[in-house]
């Protein structure tokens, strides 16, 4: 679906952009595991995605070298580097997942790629419980009430309250997610606007493509 979705930002891009206004300008974000990648499936779109030079699709690979049955290794053991090179991927390697800024500097340096982009991230799956983190047993499995009591004194939260979100988070929410997520379709609705004044056949097409509605005589396009 990810891999649609960048040939669809390409083909767009391709049609509508002009020099002064970009009106298609993403990335496409993938969050992968182990387990996709060994799905068949994966290959096939990588394969595509690849030969396809999407570059503005960027897969996060959560590695934690486990799986449901275990250590990975005992099911699956393939260079994944070297398969998304020979796609024709770019390859990095963030070695600590709770790095936020090393993340955020490989996310930087894939979108000045002109390929698509894997982020191999090592991580601690059930990071912060106590006797359970970096094991199966918090694979699709809870934690259990004893252990869940410990990982949150782990992270110094109060293990009598099963399920609260700190006002923190909220606010953190609210003045910079939300903001900057407002501020930007704020400035990409005037761009379609000026775009519009511009050029106003390609922006009727422009929106009606983004509708997901057909032409009212499409049917002559395709008899």
């Amino acid at each position: 679906m990810s891999v649609g979705f960048a040939m669809a930002e390409k083909h767009l891009a391709g049609k509508f952009n002009k020099e002064d206004a970009k009106v298609v300008d993403h990335y496409t974000y993938v969050l992968a595991s182990d387990g996709d990648l060994m799905e068949g499936i994966s290959h096939e779109a990588a394969s595509l995605a690849g030969h396809n030079q999407l570059d503005k699709l960027i897969v996060l690979y959560d590695s934690n070298d486990i799986s449901l049955d275990g250590d990975l290794n005992k099911a699956f053991s393939e260079d994944v580097k070297g398969r998304f090179e020979a796609y024709g991927w770019k390859h990095i390697l963030v070695k600590e997942g709770n790095d936020i800024d090393a993340i955020d500097k490989a996310i930087e340096e894939a979108k000045a790629q002109d390929v698509p982009t894997i982020i191999e991230i090592k991580t601690i799956i059930g990071y912060g419980s106590p006797n359970k983190q970096a094991t199966h047993g918090v694979h699709g499995a809870p934690l259990g009430e004893d252990e869940r009591k410990l990982t949150f004194e782990q992270y110094g939260l109060d293990p009598e309250q099963r399920f609260n979100v700190p006002q923190e988070v909220y606010e953190i929410f609210q003045q910079s997610m939300l903001k900057r997520a407002n501020e930007k379709e704020e400035a990409w609705e005037k761009l379609v606007e000026d775009y519009t004044s511009k050029y106003p056949e390609l922006a009727e097409e422009f929106k009606l493509a983004i509708s997901g509605k057909l032409p009212v005589d499409y049917q002559r396009s395709v008899t």
